[in-house]
């Protein structure tokens, strides 16, 4: 798997930490910034000076969720979790992804 990374800027705790993205999650990335140009913030909140706020992301994720039908209840932490499985999976080390 090539890993293709970003980079979180003064996320909880002023950490700089990545996230790993798959190549078919960087597709999506890239036309939302071909379509959307950052300005200030990549994913802008409802004031455009501000960030999306923690709330915010979890109501899209729960949207999404009951689009899906999915019967299985889902967290955004749940998604940390599959990630950190998948990786396991891919025999990557404690190391490889404690920091992300």
């Amino acid at each position: 798997m090539e890993r293709y990374l970003l980079k979180d800027r003064q996320a909880k705790g002023k950490k700089d930490p990545y996230t790993i993205l798959s190549q078919s999650a960087l597709d999506v990335l890239q036309k939302y910034i071909e379509q959307h140009p950052p300005q200030k913030w990549l994913f802008p909140g409802q004031a455009e000076e501000k960030h999306i706020t923690e709330r915010m992301v979890q109501k899209v994720f729960e949207q999404a969720l009951l689009q899906s039908n999915l019967q299985k209840k889902a967290s955004l932490h749940t998604l940390r979790h599959s990630i950190a499985t998948h990786l396991l999976g891919q025999a990557r080390t404690c190391v490889t992804f404690r920091n992300f």
